[in-house]
Parts: C-alpha cells; sequence; structure tokens
C-alpha cells in the first residue's frame, strides 16, 4: 500500500500538469452524460412502491386490459370568489366555452360527461327556460331557484365550499382521454395557461396530473440549480474564513464543480438512456449533489490541513504534498468506503428508486474522493512551487488555528474528558436513551405534498382543494 501511495504521490506531483488535464478529460467525458439522462420519477409513481404491492399490481392489470383507451385524466379548475352569482357563473361559463373549443383539447374530450361544473349544472335550467319562452342568460333568480331543488343543491354543495381564509372555492371537471404522449401534455398545459390567463372577479386555476409533474420537475431538476449555487457561495465565504487563502477557495470550489458534473453525468451514462443499469433520477437522487457536497469540502480541508502541517515542519513544496498525501490518503479511503458500503446496503431495498438512490450516491463518494485527492494536491504544487522557485513561498496557517479561541477551548474539553470521562459517557447513554425513547412515537407516512415546493401553485390549490372539497378532484 505505501508503495503505491508514493507511485501516486510521484505522479500527481512530477506531473501535475498530467494530472489536471486527466482529470479535464474525465470531466468532459462524464459531463457528456448528463444530456442522456432520462426525465425524473414523479413522486407520486408506482415507482416507489415495493414490488407486489396492491396498487402497483392494480396499475398493472389497468394497463393490461385497457391500456392507453381506458385512461382519463381529469383537469380540475379551482375558482377562487363568489361562484354562485350571475357574473361568476358567466365568467365560468365563458372560460370553459374558451377551453373546450381550444383546438388541443377538443379532441380529447371524453364523448360523455366531458365538462362538469356549476355553470353547466345551472345552465340546464337556463335552456329549460328558453323552451318554456324564458331568457337565455344566467341570473340570479334562477341561481336562487336551482338551490331549491335538492338534487342540484347536491351537486352544488359538492362543487363548492370555502378555503381556510374564509375565501368561497368552486371547481369544475374537464375530463380528457389519457393518449400517453405529448397531446395530452400539451392539452392540460394549455388549459393551464388559459386558466390563469383568465380575468374576472374569480381567481383561476388549473390542477391536473401534467401540472403536478411539471412542478415537481421545476423543483428537482431546474430549482436545484439556485440552491446549489447559493451552498457554493456559502461554503466559498466558510473557506476563505478558514484557510485564509484565495487559491485554496479556488481549488476547493472547482472540486466541487468537477465532482458534481462527475455524478450527474455518471447518473446520466448509468440511467435507461445509457447502459441501462439504473433507473431514471428521482427525488431522492436529487439530493446527491448536496451529500456529494458536503464530503467533497471535508476531503479538501483534510488534504489542505495535513499539506500545510508537512509545511509548517519545514518540507519543501514537493515533498510536503508527497508526505501529506500519503497520511491523507489511506484515512479518507477508509471513511469513504465505509460510507459507499452504508449507501450500497439499499440494493437490498425491493424499491429500485431507493437501490438507484444507493448506487448514485456510493459512486458519487467514490468520484468526489478521486477528485480532491488529484485535483488539491497537483493545484497547490503548480501555485507553490513557482513561488517557491521565486523566493515568494509566505508561511502556512494551521487549519486548526483558522477561527480564535477554538484551540484553548479543545484543550479544555480534551483534559475534561481524559479527567472525568464516566460522567461524559453517562451524559452520552442519557442523551442516546431520552432520543431514542421520543423517535419511538414517530410515525410515517408519504403524501404527493411532501414533495412538492413551498409557496408553489400547486401546493396552495391541492390545500384549497383539501379545505373546500374534502381533498378529491373528481366530481362523482
Amino acid at each position: 500500500m505505501n508503495r503505491a501511495l508514493e507511485k501516486m504521490s510521484r505522479v500527481v506531483t512530477v506531473r501535475p500538469w498530467i494530472t489536471i488535464i486527466v482529470l479535464l478529460i474525465v470531466t468532459v467525458f462524464l459531463a457528456a452524460g448528463a444530456n442522456l439522462r432520462a426525465p425524473p420519477t414523479e413522486g407520486a409513481s408506482v415507482a416507489f412502491l415495493p414490488p407486489g404491492h396492491a396498487i402497483a399490481n392494480a396499475t398493472l392489470e389497468i394497463d393490461e386490459f385497457f391500456g392507453d383507451s381506458g385512461e382519463i385524466s381529469i383537469v380540475t379548475l379551482l375558482f377562487r370568489g363568489d361562484a354562485l352569482t350571475a357574473s361568476g357563473l358567466t365568467q365560468m361559463d365563458h372560460l370553459i366555452d374558451e377551453i373546450v373549443s381550444e383546438p388541443s383539447v377538443s379532441g380529447l374530450l371524453v364523448p360523455v360527461g366531458a365538462v362538469v361544473a356549476p355553470s353547466t349544472v345551472i345552465g340546464e335550467l337556463v335552456q329549460a327556460a328558453m323552451v318554456e319562452g324564458g331568457g337565455d342568460a344566467i341570473t340570479q333568480e334562477t341561481i336562487d331557484f336551482a338551490q331549491t331543488i335538492p338534487e342540484i343543491q347536491g351537486a352544488l354543495d359538492a362543487m363548492t365550499g370555502t378555503d381556510t381564509d374564509g375565501t368561497q372555492v368552486a371547481i369544475a371537471n374537464i375530463r380528457l382521454a389519457d393518449t400517453g404522449d405529448e397531446r395530452i401534455r400539451d392539452a392540460e398545459r394549455r388549459i393551464y395557461e388559459l386558466a390563469i390567463a383568465n380575468e374576472g372577479q374569480l381567481d383561476v386555476s388549473s390542477l391536473s396530473p401534467v401540472i403536478v409533474e411539471d412542478e415537481y420537475t421545476e423543483a428537482t431538476e431546474t430549482g436545484l440549480a439556485p440552491l446549489l449555487g447559493l451552498a457554493l457561495l456559502l461554503i466559498a465565504l466558510l473557506l476563505l474564513l478558514f484557510t485564509r487563502t484565495f487559491s485554496d477557495m479556488l481549488l476547493t470550489l472547482t472540486g466541487l464543480i468537477v465532482s458534481i458534473a462527475w455524478i450527474v453525468g455518471a447518473e446520466g451514462w448509468l440511467g435507461p438512456n445509457g447502459l441501462s443499469l439504473i433507473g431514471p433520477p428521482s427525488s431522492l437522487t436529487a439530493m446527491i449533489p448536496v451529500i456529494v457536497i458536503s464530503l467533497t469540502v471535508d476531503y479538501a480541508i483534510q488534504a489542505i490541513s495535513h499539506y500545510r502541517e508537512q509545511r509548517i515542519e519545514g518540507l519543501p513544496v514537493v515533498q510536503a504534498v508527497r508526505t501529506g498525501l500519503r497520511h491523507v490518503t489511506i484515512p479518507l479511503t477508509l471513511a469513504a468506503v465505509t460510507t459507499i458500503v452504508s449507501f450500497l446496503a439499499t440494493l437490498f431495498s425491493p424499491i429500485g428508486v431507493i437501490s438507484d438512490f444507493g448506487i448514485v450516491a456510493g459512486l458519487g463518494v467514490g468520484l468526489s474522493l478521486i477528485v480532491m485527492l488529484t485535483l488539491i494536491p497537483a493545484g497547490r504544487t503548480i501555485i507553490d512551487r513557482r513561488r517557491e522557485a521565486r523566493g515568494r513561498l509566505s508561511e502556512p496557517r494551521a487549519i486548526s488555528n483558522a477561527l480564535p479561541g477554538i484551540t484553548p477551548i479543545a484543550e479544555a474539553l480534551g483534559r475534561s474528558v481524559t479527567r472525568w470521562p464516566i460522567p461524559f459517557l453517562l451524559v452520552v447513554i442519557a442523551i442516546t436513551i431520552g432520543l431514542g425513547y421520543a423517535a419511538t412515537g414517530l410515525k410515517y407516512e408519504f403524501s404527493i405534498k411532501d414533495i412538492l415546493p413551498r409557496g408553489g401553485s400547486v401546493l396552495r390549490d391541492m390545500n384549497t382543494l383539501e379545505s373546500a372539497v374534502g381533498g378529491s378532484t373528481e366530481i362523482a
């Protein structure tokens, strides 16, 4: 092992530019796999259910017997405001007419019961009045009369309610034939566009499977980029505080970006559009870049710290890099291996999404370790060797002294632990027992709302449906 580490350290320090070029080539190759990443698995997909689950089996049976022809996609229109007025029902009726006349929607309407809405229920009374010589417009008298008929009042009660803030809510259903292709997706998105663009006394929105999936995808894919950017910014500030050098901060940030590019690309190469060894991305694998960032920063700080320790002892740059790399490689490798094994334990899960998470996370740990054990030493060799040759190399600052006042506190704590170990152990045991007992009261449950972004329109509409009409989007 020592010989292998010696060879590795020599390659990195003797040919640092070659090391950087190899890392660049590997980065370009792996990053190309990002274009192969499949669309993410929806959070409520049956992929999150174990094989043999009743819901999964029922879904398979439906697909087998009916296929796409037996599927119906229900789009729910939400009207916030007093809908049971002449102007409210007129606005609702005009919007529904606009939707059903839209070319992308009209061809997918089911033959029977395509639209169910308060305006259609009241509209039947208006049509009856026209037959008897009455007017052709919805009036408040017609609405009041309709509410005196038990059957109609029951239907209106099922389609109206009150939100938690007291806002009156009405819903309407539009039933579409689910073609299983882009036609149904385009139709649902078009309905959403028409709904939110509608103007009047009622605030209108729409909720459908495609709209839920779009917001979920936005949160797990596009929405992750700003979070990673914020994380990198905070890490950059902390690294500057701890290391007090811009070069170490830039090297670490570069390693973070390279590590993320490697694992995102590797997920694409291994996915359905690549080698098909794992499934598509999911809300679980979306967390892996965050895991990679946390581990990669730790690897970088360890590598920088060991290098500085050797410099403080008086070793020249190249020798300090080699010695520090030998000292840090085995501990970090052992820690990484144990972490990888713990992630790979998910391979025993019957749920494919969880197994895929373990594979990608374990791979991310290994790849990030490789990046930091090569990029940091090679970068420090290139930067500091040139400074050393010019006589401009400054004295290193120990990472342990990065925060003033920490060293005396750590020394005092160390003396206390070694002098009175039993009380510390008893405190740890007591806390463990207390938290363990508290954990027995935890209840685990899943809701589609758990994986939707807080503050999003879909979650808001779902909460409104639950409060106003009991959560169901379908009117019987």
